[in-house]
């Protein structure tokens, strides 16, 4: 399957990562690889989200950009990350080129990364403390490789870069690695030499890089990171794997402990994808083979699992909240977890707010695609702390 990454706006507007756009339909439609013809569209079965009530909230514009298109938003506390061009919207250009960052309180722009090798910068800007992750590419083509990627870090403090992954001939789209940063360490998969699928760590503050020791039996994808713990979707167990593309790799959900180097597994159901740890909070999405796709989540040290919605589009959290877009009811859903209460955010006027977003504390960030803002970016937020 070919997919047009240097645009995924283009496929639709609403995920953190640049890949995760492209998907927005498969979550309304099933799970299917490449080979695989896809399930018969039918009528969506209501949302757990019809029932739960509805608060209006007011957005605010945070920060006015102009012509000038958001590929995506991160979000560590104080400040706002997100990739933007360096030239307006136009049908010639639509490539991300420029990673920017400005304080909450105080939002005075200022560019920390750029793509030095000519790719695009599409993919998620996750942030912690002073260091930004990122990752540029550049397609070959119209076909299913690259030229090169490369994944680095920039401390926005004062410049400083770290390549901390990179191929830079003949790899596929679907070596892409996925990943995270928190708590002062990014996590990435990638594969090996050998080509297997293996999940590295780096630590900002000792600057060691280590390699998980995992089972060779398993297939890790989807990394992220919370305190001294990693999460990741283990493909492995998957028994569709022989027929998913690179943007449907799904499995049981596993934990490995940096402190103990004990590995254990948080869900076992093959069906978790794209998960987001933070806190002492995991959430995640439920892909079934059919069916319609829905939110869970588990505490870190693990317990039983609870759905918390359905028709999501990567959920994320806080650790006391967590907030996905609804593909059903056009609208950002907020559970939060002392109350065990589903809400709807009715976000101003907005009848589909389907756009890029972080959850910044007690803030949501979010930026509408340009052609259903007036041609133009803002960047804009909702207080969820009321």
């Amino acid at each position: 399957m070919v997919v047009d990454r240097l645009n995924p706006v283009r496929h639709a507007a609403g995920a953190r990562a640049g890949r995760i756009a492209a998907l927005v339909l498969l979550l309304v439609t099933g799970l299917t690889g490449c080979n695989q013809p896809a399930a018969t569209a039918s009528t969506p079965t209501p949302s757990a989200s019809d029932q739960s009530a509805v608060d209006h909230l007011q957005p605010h514009d945070w920060l006015r950009l102009g012509p000038y298109g958001v590929g995506n938003l991160g979000c560590d506390g104080q400040e706002v990350a997100w990739s933007t061009s360096t030239q307006p919207i136009s049908k010639q250009n639509s490539r991300n080129d420029v990673i920017k960052v400005a304080g909450q309180t105080s939002p005075q722009p200022r560019v920390v990364a750029s793509a030095k090798h000519g790719g695009t910068l599409t993919d998620s800007v996750p942030v912690t403390g002073s260091w930004l992750v990122y990752l540029e590419y550049q397609q070959h083509g119209n076909s299913a490789t690259v030229d090169f990627w490369y994944l680095t870090a920039v401390d926005w403090s004062n410049g400083q870069t770290i390549e901390l992954a990179s191929a830079t001939q003949g790899a596929g789209l679907g070596e892409l690695p996925w990943y995270d940063a928190a708590n002062g360490r990014a996590a990435w998969n990638q594969l090996n030499s050998a080509g297997a699928s293996i999940i590295r760590v780096h630590d900002f503050t000792s600057g060691a890089t280590a390699t998980l020791p995992l089972p060779a039996s398993m297939y890790p994808v989807q990394p992220t990171i919370s305190v001294d713990a990693v999460i990741f979707v283990d493909n492995s167990t998957d028994p569709a794997r022989a027929h998913e593309d690179f943007f449907g790799r799904r499995g049981s959900l596993r934990r490995f402990d940096l402190a103990t180097q004990k590995l254990s597994t948080l869900s076992s159901d093959p069906t978790a994808w794209m998960p987001e740890a933070r806190g002492t909070e995991v959430v995640w999405t439920v892909m079934p083979s059919t069916g319609t796709p829905t939110v869970a989540g588990v505490r870190l040290g693990g317990g039983g699992v609870t759905t918390y919605g359905s028709n999501p589009v990567t959920p994320e959290t806080d650790g006391s909240i967590v907030v996905w877009y609804d593909s059903h009811t056009l609208k950002f859903m907020e559970y939060r977890l002392q109350k065990s209460k589903l809400v709807a955010l009715q976000l101003g006027t907005y009848q589909d707010p389907r756009s890029v977003s972080a959850l910044c504390g007690t803030r949501l960030f979010f930026a509408l695609p340009p052609v259903v803002d007036g041609g133009s970016s803002t960047i804009r937020y909702v207080d969820l702390l009321r």
